[in-house]
C-alpha cells in the first residue's frame, strides 16, 4: 500500500522528527540475528532433533531434499520417454533448423515471444518421424495450447505451409 502525501503533511513529519535519532544509526551493512554465536543446550538440540522426527516436512523446508535413489518418490530409475527424448541432442538440432527455417516467428499470428516446436503428426502416433524437419512447425506458446486435441484437423493446414517452405 503506497501512501501519497501532500508537501504540507511533508513538512509536519520532518519537523516533528528533528532532534530524533534513527532507530539503525551506529549500525553497518547487514544486521545480525540476536542469537548469532550463541550455544544451545543439550536437552534444546534434544528437543529440536526430536520436533524432525515428529513433523518430516516442516524439517526439510529451506533444505536440500534427498535426491535420486534416496528421495521418496524414487520409481527404480524410470524415466519418462518424451523426456529422455527431449533430451537427446537431434532434438535440440531438429529444434533450431525449425525456428530457423519459420524464421522464429509463430506460424498462427507471427508472434516472436516464447517459442515452442510443434509436431504435425505428434509423438503419440510414432516416434518414426520425431526428428523429420517436414513434420515440425514453430508455434508460440498460445498458439500451442490452442492446438492440442486438434492435431488432425490442423495436419493439412500445416503440412502445406511446411511444403511450400521445402
Amino acid at each position: 500500500m503506497t501512501y501519497i502525501f501532500t508537501n504540507q503533511h511533508r513538512q509536519k513529519m520532518s519537523i516533528a522528527r528533528l532532534g530524533k535519532e534513527p532507530w539503525n544509526k551506529g549500525t553497518k551493512g547487514v544486521m545480525q540475528a540476536w542469537n548469532k554465536g550463541k550455544k544451545l543446550s543439550q536437552e534444546h538440540i534434544d528437543k529440536l532433533s526430536e520436533s524432525h522426527f515428529k513433523n518430516p516436512n516442516r524439517y526439510w523446508l529451506g533444505k536440500r531434499r534427498p535426491m535420486g535413489e534416496n528421495s521418496a518418490n524414487w520409481k527404480g530409475g524410470v524415466t519418462r520417454r518424451l523426456s529422455l527424448l527431449r533430451s537427446r541432442f537431434e532434438w535440440k538440432q531438429w529444434r533450431k533448423t525449425i525456428f530457423q527455417r519459420d524464421g522464429y516467428k509463430c506460424f498462427d499470428c507471427g508472434d516472436m515471444g516464447y517459442l515452442e516446436p510443434h509436431h504435425i503428426i505428434p509423438l503419440k502416433v510414432g516416434v518414426e518421424r520425431a526428428f523429420d524437419v517436414n513434420n515440425g512447425i514453430t508455434l508460440c506458446r498460445p498458439c500451442h495450447k490452442k492446438t492440442m486435441g486438434k492435431e488432425v484437423e490442423l495436419a493439412r493446414t500445416y503440412f502445406s505451409f511446411v511444403q511450400c517452405q521445402v
